[in-house]
Formats: structure tokens, sequence, C-alpha cells
């Protein structure tokens, strides 16, 4: 009996021991979360998305973002790498295999001169022209590599807001875009930010820092603003471009009901 005692008091204080030291990426911060939101108002249960038409995807799957590009065309990146496009206003569309990003191509928009420029999670800030010819534009700002781009938006200048949900859990490193995404929030070191990058120029700048998962961006139709969504903290955070208050941030929805992710402008 004593052998056996000895043997569970040896076994339990190398376990601790192993555990004390084991080396974990994860460095979990103190947050206390809001109460959750009552699904109730604005966030009652509804039935809006009933009538949606499935549109196939030629065996892939993931689809991430979805534009249009003025023309009649959609747009939209699978987690295969590939971007598909379609007829917009087809009865029963099928998607053509356009060009493959590799990566995980996540957030699209398209600049004045048809390009379209992609936040792919795994490589960074991609530019697809017209005749679908790709190159990768930005991989890093003041010295830090982009982690995890993953949304972008494009103001008529051509001045590009891109967020890097996560400088420290990177795709590439950490299993995929899911499980980056789920240690990043779960950490909440606060490692995402905002990058605004100028197609003339090829110049980057960080011009927001310290969200929690930065996800969507959306510029306002005025451009006197953008909003990022950060995901890891429920909320909704507008960015002031123009104007007196040029430069300075605020929240504008606290505590959402879930997860925020990709936003987009409605119809002007």
């Amino acid at each position: 009996m004593k052998v056996v005692f000895k043997f569970v008091i040896t076994l339990v204080v190398l376990l601790v021991l192993y555990f004390s030291f084991w080396p974990v990426s994860v460095s979990p911060q103190a947050w206390q979360a809001p109460p959750p939101v009552p699904l109730e108002g604005d966030y009652a249960a509804n039935d809006l998305l009933s009538d949606l038409q499935a549109i196939p995807l030629d065996g892939l799957h993931g689809p991430e973002a979805v534009i249009d590009d003025g023309n009649g065309t959609a747009y939209t990146a699978t987690h295969d790498g590939w971007v598909l496009r379609w007829e917009a206003e087809a009865v029963s569309p099928i998607p053509e295999r356009w060009v493959d990003l590799g990566g995980r191509p996540l957030g699209m928009a398209f600049d004045a001169d048809g390009s379209l420029w992609v936040a792919n999670a795994y490589t960074g800030l991609q530019k697809v022209t017209p005749t679908g010819d790709v190159t990768l534009e930005l991989e890093s700002v003041d010295g830090v590599r982009l982690g995890f781009a993953d949304d972008l938006d494009i103001t008529s200048s051509g001045i590009i807001y891109l967020s890097d949900a996560s400088t420290k859990f990177s795709p590439v490193e950490f299993g995929g875009t899911l499980e980056a995404s789920l240690l990043d929030v779960n950490e909440q070191g606060m490692h995402g930010r905002v990058i605004e990058y100028s197609i003339a120029t090829g110049e980057a700048r960080v011009v927001m820092d310290g969200l929690t998962f930065a996800n969507g961006v959306a510029i306002s139709e005025d451009e006197s603003f953008f909003y990022v969504a950060e995901t890891g903290k429920y909320r909704l955070w507008r960015y002031w471009l123009s104007g007196e208050n040029a430069g300075q941030s605020e929240v504008v929805i606290d505590n959402m009901p879930g997860f925020p992710d990709n936003i987009h402008t409605g119809h002007r």
C-alpha cells in the first residue's frame, strides 16, 4: 500500500512540474465579458433569410466575402484558395473558378482601375489584375509581419484600410484560421490592428492597434470614417479619417449578441 501511495504522489508531482514548465503559446489576460444581451427588439429572431437561394460552389467550401465589380459580376473567395465569379443577376448562377490565390483569401474589394485586392490570411495583401495576374503587395508593416490579414475596403483615391486580425496567432503557425482565431480571442491579448496602405506609393502605416481580433472593415459613403469590427470584444469601432475628430476612434456598438465578423456598407 505504501508503494502505491508513493507512486501516486510521485506521479502527481511530476505532472505538476510538467505542466508548470510546459511551454504554451497562450498568455491569458484578465477580462470580464459583459452580460449577454437579450435577444429581443432589434436582436429578436426573424425569418428574413428564409428565401435565400443557395449557389453551388463547384465542390469548394467556406466562402467568405461576397462582392460585385459594378458590372454585373459577383465574386467570393473560398477556404480552398479560389476566387469564384458568376453573373450576379443569373437565375441559376454557375460560379467559375477564376483565380487560385492559395492560402486563405478572406476580405476583398475592387479599386478604381478594376483590380481586385484581397486580404489573404496566410500571405498578406494581394492584388489581382482584371486579367488574373496575382502579386503580393504587402507582407509587413513597421517590421511586424501581417499575421492574419482579414478584411479591407478602399477609398475612391486608392487608400486601403486593412485589418490584421492578430499579429501573434498566425494561421500558418497555429493550424488554420479557425484555430488561430480561437487562440487570439481566448487570450484577449489585443494583437489586432488596422493598416492604412496607399496603392499609389506602396506606403503603409498602422492607424489602429490594441484590438482583440480586428475583423471586418467598411468605409463610410462620404469616406470621412471607417468601421472595424472587434470580434473578440463583441463591438464595432469608428475611426475618423477627416474632420475635427480625424485620427480619433470610438466604440459605436458595444456588447453585440455574438461575434461580429465581416461588415459591408449597404446599397447607396
